[in-house]
């Protein structure tokens, strides 16, 4: 990056370490200096100190989805209007054929789902007990799922996962990010939580249920064509928090759910077979 020249670069983040890349990569060996544009502080919810490495500060609401708030920042950043409706597919699935990554070999012969269990914050993790409840309505589809991961926190992870469902469970390698989706764009179905995994799904028409407890799905759900999402029950949810207000040890006292975090136990195994089977290809 920092050998490439620019005209223009946006942090489309809003974060200190964004805008610190931004930054470096302004400082290109050609010696112009780029444009950096993001930001505006009113339209930022934390990282506010990352604008002042802005040449062009652009303000959108805080309330709009974030793809909407995405959208609006490159059409401020060139100066056009974006009309499209957020909801709208951004491409479809024909459009994404990638070359002959030669998947089949990771791949099962019968139809499979792909479970996106990877994510940043620990509130988005889906208790491993209710992994399993899918798997068991997965299996008795007649489905297998698939679990995609990268490093060793979420390879062990989607181990806890597997536990005794060996014959439902295929953990994959650790795999590029393209050849990543092109298992997914073979797949009957997605069942995520709230990651980038779930916008490549949803965006390139792929049926995706996103699950959401801790994050706020009105601001951040995968939208597409074949896309939907489910949102915790709970009174707290969404909180927005990156560690759950409860502790592993109150949270039965104050919730009566054994579940932890307790949001998740809403999104049980057949409402979520049900919300996914609606989208896929192969009705039952």
């Amino acid at each position: 990056m920092h050998k490439r020249r620019y005209d223009v670069i946006i942090d489309a983040q809003a974060l200190i370490k964004s805008s610190l890349i931004a930054k470096f990569v302004n400082k290109n060996i050609h010696g112009k200096k780029a444009k950096i544009v993001g930001l505006a502080k009113d339209s930022i919810r934390t990282e506010k100190f990352c604008t002042l490495f802005y040449h062009q500060k652009i303000s959108v609401p805080l309330d709009k989805h974030a793809i909407w708030r995405v959208r609006q920042l490159f059409a401020g950043a060139f100066g056009y209007t974006f009309t499209k409706h957020v909801n709208e597919p951004l491409f479809p699935q024909n459009d994404c054929q990638f070359p002959d990554e030669n998947i089949e070999k990771y791949t099962p012969s019968s139809p499979y789902i792909v479970g996106v269990h990877s994510t940043t914050w620990a509130t988005k993790h889906l208790p491993i007990e209710l992994w399993h409840d899918y798997i068991k309505i997965i299996k008795k589809n007649g489905r297998k799922l698939l679990l995609p991961w990268y490093g060793e926190l979420e390879l062990a992870y989607a181990k806890q996962v597997q536990a005794s469902f060996q014959d439902t469970v295929h953990i994959l390698p650790k795999l590029a990010l393209r050849q990543t989706v092109s298992i997914m764009r073979l797949a009957e179905g997605v069942i995520a939580v709230d990651s980038g995994y779930a916008h490549i799904a949803a965006a390139m028409g792929i049926p995706t249920l996103a699950l959401f407890g801790s994050t706020n799905s009105s601001l951040t759900s995968a939208t597409g064509e074949r896309s939907n999402s489910l949102q915790s029950t709970l009174s707290c949810s969404p909180c927005m928090r990156h560690k759950c207000q409860y502790s592993p040890s109150t949270s039965v006292v104050k919730t009566g759910i054994s579940m932890y975090p307790p949001c998740y136990q809403s999104l049980d195994a057949q409402r979520v077979w049900d919300a996914l089977s609606k989208l896929t290809r192969h009705k039952d």
